[in-house]
């Protein structure tokens, strides 16, 4: 009798699995149906085509529908071109997930790749003084850090740390993210001098300018 309800209740969750998955793909097909007179209507390169084109990426890669969704994304990406240029920042959210895309697929060279040219359009889309320019390398450092290219990550360090102080920024979380490269190289440098660092932003932020 046991085995007969254990048997039950795996054939129902089994259905009830391939219900939901049904659901999925008949979502799918229903915003690509949607997305296609939207097509019929605009044009093929309507800007109003984009944030659909995202959605359905994001669902395809929900169902694992990997190759079908870097199409889609790419789709977004072009549409983004032709309607604010090359270099819009409008494309970082398709480059972040093309980025993920290849890493989990050990596509390491199109992964830094597409990092890096998410990088590059930031630090050319704002002025230096912009708070996205230091996290645009603050994101690049770490994940050259993460994927076991520390040179990599102190030279974006040593730049976003000029750009700091060219531009009366704090150095402290460059410094910090500096040592953990030459850790990661075996090079380290002298932890004394971080702490000196510490105590010295410490001391500025309880300054009178500062209160």
């Amino acid at each position: 009798m046991l085995r007969k309800f254990s048997l039950s209740i795996f054939l129902g969750l089994t259905l009830v699995a391939v219900a939901d998955d049904r659901s999925d793909l008949e979502n799918i097909k229903a915003m690509e149906a949607d997305i296609d007179i939207l097509t019929e209507r605009v044009g093929p390169f309507s800007q109003e085509l984009f944030n659909p084109l995202m959605q359905l990426a994001r669902l395809q890669l929900d169902f694992e529908l990997r190759e079908d969704a870097v199409d889609t994304l790419h789709r977004a990406q072009h549409i983004a071109h032709r309607n604010e240029g090359v270099y819009t920042t409008a494309q970082l959210p398709v480059i972040e997930l093309l980025a993920s895309l290849a890493l989990k697929g050990e596509e390491f060279d199109d992964a830094n790749r597409h990092k890096f040219f998410a990088f590059f359009i930031t630090t050319h889309a704002f002025d230096q003084s912009a708070p996205e320019i230091l996290s645009a390398h603050a994101d690049l450092a770490n994940w050259y850090m993460h994927t076991g290219q520390p040179r990599r990550a102190r030279n974006i360090i040593d730049e976003a740390i000029e750009i700091a102080q060219t531009t009366d920024r704090d150095t402290l979380p460059f410094d910090i993210l500096a040592n953990q490269t030459r850790r990661l190289e075996g090079t380290c440098c002298n932890p004394r001098l971080l702490v000196n660092r510490s105590e010295e932003h410490t001391s500025e932020l309880q300054s009178p300018d500062h209160l």
